[in-house]
């Protein structure tokens, strides 16, 4: 099977909102979600350490994708959701 996206039509579901905001991160527990794509890990390991330098954040949660192409699977998603107050994710090259 194969699925084909049309880039130019609008999201089925509308415009979602933004999460909100923490007020502030100290003590918070961070998730990374990584892409697979190369170096990925390394900026995003180097960012992790620089928020727990600066912001306080105790915990953290790194994950990959499975997959580079493909998004990340609602169980990825739930675990981070489950274990984290808050979550990033990013590409590498």
């Amino acid at each position: 099977m194969l699925d084909v996206l049309d880039p130019r039509l609008a999201p089925k579901h509308g415009k979602q909102p933004l999460a909100p905001r923490l007020p502030d991160l100290r003590g918070k527990r961070l998730g990374v979600v990584w892409n697979g794509r190369p170096h990925g890990d390394r900026i995003l390991r180097t960012t992790l350490a620089l928020l727990k330098d600066q912001y306080g954040i105790t915990t953290e949660v790194f994950r990959r994708k499975r997959f580079i192409g493909n998004i990340a699977s609602p169980e990825l998603l739930d675990e981070v959701a489950a274990q984290c107050d808050a979550a990033i994710t990013g590409v590498g090259d």
